[in-house]
């Protein structure tokens, strides 16, 4: 393919299962046959977990922690090449968050003073990852003003959204994609995808219908794919992804994946036209 493709899933609500999105629509891509990076921005490190345990306590041969993601950020010996760690599934791979780097908690944010925005996009374009793999996830806390994830949205090419159809929220995506129009300063490449809904219980005719509604009134801004929420059941067990074994589960996300990446090809050729017109 190129260029990686990068994909940030955001969202500044919590418990919308942003990770379990992350990963599976990353497991979908895999099995697919794609190369794909799963990068974890989240200090609690729960996509990391999920896909090859606890990482903090792993040790080099000279007892030393081992780097992660965050080290591969802030220390120029260190590649975000190296710290990449192989999954159960083939094709997908993750850069790991540890805890600590060092010994101590690490905030990018603090780290850099607040000023470097482009930090992870530079590391992304050095390291090569770019070049090897044909998308890279990204998965960080729920909050879209802070420094790190503001540098997530700078390095990506797209934001897709996982929410449910509670009021707020649905407030807080509104907010969202005001906060990714400002990002554009900062990368002007960058476009929101969509948002798809989760956790629906089509039991519920209320919950099913406010989701209906919410679609109708805001139009492209939602994917047609939904989650349902017995779907999620078992996708996330005991710190390993059952992806292989959960194949009714992971349907939804199959159409998601189905669905962004022709949305994808659509807003390319668009923006190829834009380029070509304005060259002439």
């Amino acid at each position: 393919m190129g260029k990686a493709t990068v994909i940030d899933f955001t969202n500044q609500k919590g418990g919308v299962t942003k990770t379990t999105s992350a990963i599976a629509f990353g497991s979908v891509l895999a099995r697919e046959g794609y190369k794909v990076l799963i990068g974890d921005f989240d200090p609690q490190g729960n996509s990391t977990y999920s896909l090859i345990g606890e990482y903090s306590q792993r040790k080099d041969e000279s007892g030393n922690s081992l780097p992660g993601i965050l080290r591969a950020i802030i220390d120029d010996t260190v590649s975000l090449a190296d710290v990449v760690q192989e999954t159960g599934l083939e094709n997908l791979h993750i850069a790991p968050m540890e805890k600590k780097v060092m010994g101590r908690s690490v905030q990018l944010g603090k780290i850099l003073d607040n000023t470097d925005i482009d930090v992870i996009k530079r590391e992304f374009a050095n390291s090569g990852v770019l070049d090897y793999y044909d998308y890279i996830l990204l998965d960080h806390g729920p909050k879209i003003h802070g420094f790190e994830e503001t540098a997530c949205l700078v390095a990506s090419d797209y934001v897709l959204t996982p929410t449910t159809a509670r009021a707020l929220d649905m407030s807080g995506l509104i907010e969202l994609i005001e906060y990714v129009k400002e990002v554009k300063k900062y990368n002007p490449n960058l476009a929101f995808l969509g948002a798809f809904f989760t956790l629906i219980n089509k039991s519920k005719v209320n919950e099913w219908n406010k989701a209906k509604e919410y679609r109708d009134k805001y139009g492209d801004t939602f994917m047609k794919a939904f989650i349902p929420q017995e779907s999620l059941v078992g996708l996330l067990e005991e710190g390993e992804f059952l992806i292989e074994h959960s194949k009714k589960a992971i349907r939804g996300y199959e159409d998601l994946v189905e669905e962004s990446l022709a949305k994808i090809e659509n807003l390319e050729k668009s923006k190829n036209r834009k380029e070509v017109v304005n060259n002439v």
